[in-house]
């Protein structure tokens, strides 16, 4: 081939680039009510940090909700929590994205003096399984409630003690475009960063957490997981193109301007 053909295959490829379309429509990637019996195995659910391999949570999905009772953690006063990572892998990897946790808590019923210590954490990841975007109550203190926690790459909103009440639920909502990536609480942005990573989005994850904890004041009294329940989750986004579609049309225009071209 020629530096003249070269040039010409190279000029129609830069056209048939600029004709695609720069993302395909958004789709739904997962919705999940929890209107089931039993947890649909798409979800992964592995502990992690000073969790047991196995009996590591009390959990159970009916009406509606995903309830956890209990989170185990074997160490007490160590510098690691009990935790349970629940994650699913998208068929696709996303460009742009939004993704969606309704969830709830409730320690007011449990010992006295606010000793719950729990969380949750909502995460959209990459291939690579690193945190595009989270957010979540964290309860990391044993006398009093937790707050509102929310992260995207460097940028942190809270937690802070008295954040939250020691029952109450929430609407989190994590979106990805060109221009930023936001977290939103109960509708409202919390944590805005302009601009977006260019790691695609492979998996969400909702991770459930327990510290062993003493009081301070009294050694006698340890920490406690009330209960944290899920009602839905759900995630749309625009899926990045096949790279067999976009090298189909490469070569599909290029021979059909060969062909033109010895006419």
């Amino acid at each position: 081939m020629n530096i003249k053909s070269a040039r010409r295959i190279a000029s129609i490829a830069s056209c048939l680039i600029a004709a695609l379309p720069v993302t395909s429509h958004a789709a739904t990637v997962l919705t999940d009510t929890f209107n089931d019996t039993v947890l649909d195995p798409a979800w992964q659910v592995s502990p992690s940090g000073d969790a047991p391999a196995t009996g590591y949570w009390t959990a159970a999905e009916a009406g509606g909700l995903f309830t956890v009772t209990q989170i185990v953690d074997t160490v007490a006063n160590s510098a690691n929590w009990g935790v349970v990572r629940m994650s699913r892998s998208f068929d696709k990897s996303l460009t742009d994205f939004s993704a969606d946790i309704s969830f709830g808590w409730n320690a007011a019923d449990g010992p006295p003096q606010q000793r719950a210590m729990q969380a949750l954490v909502f995460s959209v990841r990459d291939l690579n399984g690193n945190v595009l975007a989270q957010t979540g109550m964290v309860d990391a203190w044993i006398d009093h409630p937790g707050g509102v926690y929310a992260g995207i790459g460097a940028s942190l909103f809270g937690p802070s003690p008295y954040g939250v009440g020691t029952s109450g639920s929430m609407i989190s909502r994590l979106t990805r475009t060109a221009s930023q990536t936001v977290v939103h609480l109960n509708g409202s942005p919390i944590l805005t960063v302009p601009g977006a990573s260019i790691a695609s989005a492979a998996s969400v994850d909702v991770e459930l957490s327990f510290y062993n904890g003493w009081h301070a004041r009294s050694p006698g009294e340890p920490s406690f997981f009330g209960t944290i329940w899920v009602d839905q989750v759900s995630v749309t986004g625009t899926p990045i193109p096949e790279p067999g579609l976009l090298g189909g049309v490469l070569v599909g225009g290029v021979l059909l301007a060969g062909r033109r071209r010895c006419r």
